[in-house]
């Protein structure tokens, strides 16, 4: 693919998502209400989810370990637990609720579980989409039962930008992940919004290495806002 200066690289997108989860978190821990609160949480906040299911894809399809990558997401999903209630709940624990990086984690180890259906090349192509359907739902019931971040439908946005991760344009997979998003009824529409900064990647990274900003960002983020909280409300 050649490249698109003109365009977003890969750390300029995550740092809008980065932005709009912290527009949604905010708006959460600080208790905002009213249009503040829609504009925040369900307009602004909706775009991340599909961004961060895309490059969970990316990185899954480009690290040297896919291993290590999935041991990453499962240790900062843990440290973020504890700051994710306090932010979010107000609370240490908070079992009926798990934080979003243990959503892509579970992707992640569905993408390795695709992978291995994929690593068989004389398996007939429908018994391998049979087993990948399944894969699918069971971990989509896994991630309803885990309680994980948008549950289900969080999985099956995670499959879909695994089978369409290198297919153009972006803005396509970012409108169905938007459908998907919407499956239970039309609660996240602004998450449609994601095909537009998806649309304009232009398959760079980006010139600084941000790999472990974005990593700390999300525990960090939340604490801010529960120290925020607890300074002035």
């Amino acid at each position: 693919m050649s490249e698109r200066t003109d365009l977003l690289t890969g750390n300029q997108l995550k740092l809008i998502a980065c932005a709009a989860m912290f527009c949604d978190h905010a708006a959460k821990a600080l208790g905002i209400h009213g249009a503040a609160k829609i504009l925040m949480a369900q307009v602004i906040g909706r775009i991340a989810f599909p961004i961060f299911c895309f490059f969970i894809a990316e990185g899954f399809f480009h690290t040297r370990d896919r291993r290590k990558y999935l041991f990453r997401m499962l240790f900062f999903a843990a440290v973020s637990e504890i700051p994710f209630n306090l932010a979010i709940f107000h609370a240490f624990w908070h079992p009926r609720y798990q934080n979003t990086l243990f959503s892509l984690s579970l992707g992640l180890i569905l993408f390795l579980c695709l992978s291995k259906v994929e690593s068989y090349p004389d398996m007939p192509a429908v018994r391998a989409w049979i087993l990948k359907g399944l894969l699918i739902a069971g971990f989509a019931t896994a991630a309803h039962y885990l309680r994980v971040d948008y549950k289900a439908r969080g999985l099956l946005v995670m499959a879909l930008f695994y089978f369409l991760h290198d297919r153009r344009p972006l803005s396509l997979a970012g409108l169905w992940s938007g459908v998907i998003l919407n499956l239970n009824g039309i609660q996240n529409p602004a998450a449609l919004l994601a095909a537009v900064p998806l649309h304009f990647y232009n398959g760079k990274r980006g010139k600084l290495k941000l790999k472990y900003f974005f990593y700390l960002f999300y525990p960090i983020h939340l604490l801010l806002l529960y120290a925020i909280r607890r300074l002035v409300l």
